[in-house]
C-alpha cells in the first residue's frame, strides 16, 4: 500500500497564494510556528515554507520536522515512492516534494511541485512563490524526489486516504 497522503488542491493552492502575497519574505532558519496565522508570519526558509504550508494543507494532519535533512527522512522512514525529477513536469495531480544535495556544508533546500510549477520559500530577498520546475539550478541538482500526496478537488473523491498519523519528532 501506498504511503503518499491525499490533499485537496484548492485548499493548499489557497493557502500558498496567502503566503506569497509578497508579506512573506525568506530568511534562513525562519520557522513560523504551526499556530501563526498567515497574516502574522513575516520570514520562512525553505523547509518551515514546506512545513507550515503542508501542516495547514492536511488540516493539521501533517507534522513533520523543519529542516530539509530531517524532512527528506521523514520522507523516506514514511515510505514515500521515490521518483525521477523528471516526473515533476507532468501535470498528472501529484504532489511531490524535492531536495537538493548538502554542498561543502552548506544547507540544501527543499520544495514543492505540482503540475511543473514549484511551491517554495527561496532566494535572500524572494520568499515564497512559484516558478518551472526545470530551471537549471534545480533540474540538474535535485537529489531527491518524492510522491507526496495525490491531489483532489472537492468534487471529487479521492484515490487514496491519508495515513492515521504523520508526525515526525526531531532529535
Amino acid at each position: 500500500m501506498s504511503a503518499t497522503l491525499t490533499l485537496e488542491k484548492n485548499l493548499l493552492l489557497e493557502l500558498a497564494a496567502e503566503l506569497m502575497d509578497g508579506h512573506v519574505s525568506y530568511k534562513f532558519g525562519a520557522k513560523p510556528l504551526l499556530t501563526k496565522e498567515i497574516a502574522d508570519i513575516k520570514a520562512a526558509d525553505c523547509s518551515g515554507f514546506v512545513r507550515y504550508l503542508l501542516y495547514h494543507a492536511s488540516d493539521k494532519r501533517v507534522k513533520i520536522a523543519a529542516g530539509s535533512w530531517h524532512q527528506e527522512e521523514w520522507c523516506k522512514n514514511s515510505g514515500l515512492p521515490k521518483v525521477e525529477y523528471s516526473t515533476a513536469g507532468l501535470s498528472d495531480g501529484w504532489l511531490r516534494i524535492a531536495f537538493l544535495p548538502k554542498k561543502n556544508g552548506n544547507p540544501r533546500h527543499v520544495w514543492l511541485i505540482l503540475n511543473g510549477l514549484t511551491i517554495e520559500s527561496h532566494g535572500r530577498t524572494t520568499g515564497p512563490n512559484r516558478r518551472p520546475w526545470d530551471l537549471p539550478k534545480l533540474k540538474d541538482n535535485a537529489h531527491a524526489c518524492f510522491l507526496l500526496a495525490q491531489m483532489y478537488s472537492p468534487s471529487v473523491t479521492p484515490v487514496t486516504f491519508p495515513r492515521s498519523s504523520w508526525y515526525c519528532i526531531a532529535p
